[in-house]
């Protein structure tokens, strides 16, 4: 099992990503040679690749791939934007989880 359909299994899967593709931006960003473009083609890229394993192994529905990247990146992007930003209503690692799980599970 990939992910066991849980939100909280699928943030720490890209969480390690995410800090990774983070630290170098930073870096870069201090240095004046960083490109955001790449940061952000290498982490949709990585969500892409755990949604097609998903999708592989039976554990997400069989649908377009680049919409569900999307809609799990935007999920973790609100969460970590506002963290940095309103950390006092900021949603946590539990909140991400809850969040994730209703992507998982469906609205509808």
């Amino acid at each position: 099992m990939l992910f066991g359909i849980s939100g909280l299994a699928f943030m720490f899967r890209v969480a390690p990503l995410q800090r990774a593709l983070r630290a170098r931006a930073e870096a870069g960003a201090n240095s004046g040679s960083f490109d955001f473009d790449a940061y952000h083609i290498k982490f949709r890229n990585g969500v892409q690749s755990l949604v097609e394993a998903g999708i592989r192994s039976g554990e997400f529905l069989e649908k377009n791939p680049g919409d569900m990247t999307w809609a799990l990146i935007g999920a973790v992007n609100v969460a970590m934007e506002s963290r940095l930003c309103h950390p006092e209503v900021g949603l946590d690692k539990d909140g991400l989880a809850r969040v994730l799980d209703v992507i998982f599970e469906g609205i509808a």
